[in-house]
């Protein structure tokens, strides 16, 4: 008995220290939620010491993280800088297809992903047909890095006549 009102009242202590220095706000702020968390930590702490009680091991949760090994970090890493890069490509196609009357701009960048906090877009290639020289200086302006242009030749239209 002693155990359970110990673990209610220091529960319930911690609980109202929290919700007097949580900010209320327009439409209360987090209140709702804050006596939500102190209402079920103090159900918890009400229930621990009864599995004891009936020789059980009461219910737990763990804040940890597991452990992530340095191959699946780095493996993570260049998904997510790939992914970047690939976006990126996307959006600078799309500008510069509107930008320089580019049909099918397809945007092939290099990068030096060493430290990946810290990527450096190296160079870059720029196929497709239209303007493509003047939108790789635009790009190679823009990233800082050179751009070769690769220029499709657009496909001549025949006009055959049937007589």
């Amino acid at each position: 008995m002693k155990d359970l009102l110990y673990a209610v009242t220091v529960v319930s202590l911690i609980c109202g220290m929290v919700s007097f220095l949580n900010p209320s706000g327009k439409h209360e702020g987090l209140q709702k939620q804050v006596r939500f968390a102190a209402a079920l930590a103090v159900c918890a702490a009400l229930a621990a010491p009864l599995y004891q009680l009936i020789g059980q091991e009461p219910p737990s949760f763990s804040l940890t993280f597991p452990e992530v090994t340095q191959s699946e970090r780095g493996e993570a890493e260049h998904a997510i800088i790939t992914r970047a890069i690939e976006t990126l490509c996307r959006e600078l196609e799309r500008d510069i297809a509107s930008r320089y009357d580019i049909v099918h701009p397809s945007l092939k960048l290099t990068v030096n992903e060493d430290d990946p906090s810290h990527v450096v877009i190296l160079s870059g290639e720029l196929y497709g047909s239209g303007r493509v020289r003047e939108a790789a200086q635009y790009l190679a302006l823009m990233l800082q890095c050179p751009i070769t242009p690769h220029a499709e030749e657009s496909p001549e239209v025949s006009h055959d006549s049937h007589s």
